[in-house]
């Protein structure tokens, strides 16, 4: 699959039955790198939708950054979750997610009371899934995946390949309306070296 960093978008119509079923069509977007909720905040996002006979849906994934801009500036969390909620995707995979923080708590006056996938999903999605991959003295970041559909099961496998980089895959099983079996949802975040991604 190619795609534009532009945000022109591709469809592939060959995907992993396993993950998206046979037949099925895939249209994937990256973007919009022309204009991003605010002048720090993140710029690029996946979207992704699935049509099947059965009923389609939509995905995005979107590495969040910890709700901070560059060098960890400016708090733009609620950029992002404004801009997430434009989106109106079923279903978002986000990485580098806050779970919990004191210092930056203490440091930004507008940091949310939530925890940073809560306050995504506040308004929006029912079912909200967290993944620890990294706890310190602050608090601790992982992966989430928030769901319109409910979340009939989910796991989260630490993945770290050396003490230096903790990482995990979430995995969850979501109940799609219209669907007779459940969608498997996979949440990485890969490492920064090769070997940790060949791992």
């Amino acid at each position: 699959m190619t795609a534009s960093l532009q945000g022109a978008e591709v469809v592939a119509r060959i995907a992993p039955p396993a993950l998206f079923g046979v037949g099925n069509q895939i249209n994937c977007k990256l973007g919009p790198t022309d204009s991003p909720p605010a002048q720090s905040a993140p710029r690029r996002f996946i979207f992704f939708s699935f049509q099947n006979d059965m009923h389609p849906i939509t995905l995005a994934t979107y590495n969040i950054h910890k709700g901070l801009s560059p060098l960890n500036r400016k708090l733009v969390i609620h950029e992002v979750r404004e801009k997430l909620h434009a989106l109106d995707a079923d279903i978002i995979y986000l990485q580098e997610v806050q779970g919990a923080h004191a210092k930056n708590a203490a440091k930004f006056d507008d940091w949310p009371t939530l925890s940073q996938h809560d306050h995504i999903a506040e308004g929006r999605y029912q079912d909200i899934v967290y993944g620890v991959n990294a706890e310190h003295h602050h608090g601790h970041h992982g992966n989430a995946i928030l769901s319109a559909y409910p979340v009939l099961h989910w796991t989260n496998l630490d993945v770290s390949h050396h003490r230096f980089e903790s990482r995990g895959h979430l995995l969850a099983r979501i109940g799609v309306t219209g669907w007779q079996e459940p969608l498997t949802c996979v949440c990485v975040h890969l490492g920064l070296l090769q070997k940790s991604r060949n791992a």
